[in-house]
């Protein structure tokens, strides 16, 4: 599903549970072949597909329910300081209209979409499960995602991702089976992944400045929604 050109995405970046107070982050390579940003590292996500829009399908089964995942989306974009697209445009030196006059028109009523999106995308690329995926029938628990913010790109530029950004804190599984679609995948604390020889798109290294500044996966996980 695409909009004005944009294409909605999910993106969600792991956190080592076991380095609370040093923040480390899994980043992935993208292959050479990729249309987009190829050899680029990144966090695993992906567009937001139809299915991921299919209510008979998820209503009966996430929790919590989508209407307070919606509440928090539309909350944490109010608020927030990090992850927005003003603050990306500013910061990376982005020129831009302000981004209230071109920011694609998003029905709140979908947004619970961008999380069923951002637990597919990691399952599919690394194998990892979050909140009791792959689809079983049973409860996906979706509060296992913290919600972090928005930011989409202005018009001039090519490849145009609207993504929303989540959070999960995670313990480094014994093994990750990537996709075709991964050529590496690396633990990496966020200081050395801004400061080492990790080519990264500008998106990728504004959430790594975001989790720097936050500090802590305490400030990560428990502030969101209420900076």
């Amino acid at each position: 599903m695409k909009s004005h050109g944009w294409s909605p995405a999910a993106t969600v970046l792991l956190l080592n549970r076991q380095v609370p107070r040093d923040l480390s982050v899994l980043l992935l390579k993208r292959p050479n072949t990729m249309r987009a940003f190829p050899g680029f590292w990144a966090f695993p996500g992906g567009s937001v597909s139809p299915g991921d829009h299919d209510a008979s399908v998820w209503f009966p089964r996430i929790r919590p329910e989508p209407s307070a995942l919606i509440a928090e989306m539309l909350g944490r974009d109010k608020v927030s300081r990090h992850f927005t697209t003003g603050d990306y445009l500013a910061r990376m030196e982005v020129e831009a209209d302000p981004p209230d006059e071109w920011l694609p028109k998003v029905d709140p009523e979908t947004l619970w979409a961008y999380w069923i999106a951002g637990v597919r995308e990691v399952h599919e690329e690394l194998g990892i499960a979050l909140g009791g995926w792959p689809a079983n029938r049973g409860v996906l628990d979706l509060a296992t995602l913290r919600y972090l913010g928005r930011i989409a790109p202005p018009p001039s530029v090519r490849h145009r991702f609207d993504t929303r950004f989540f959070a999960a804190a995670i313990d480094p599984p014994l093994s990750i089976q990537v996709s075709a679609e991964v050529d590496d995948v690396r633990w990496v604390p966020v200081k050395d992944a801004l400061e080492g020889p990790y080519p990264l798109a500008k998106p990728t290294r504004y959430a790594l400045i975001c989790l720097d500044e936050l500090g802590t996966l305490d400030a990560v996980m428990e502030g969101s929604g209420r900076d």
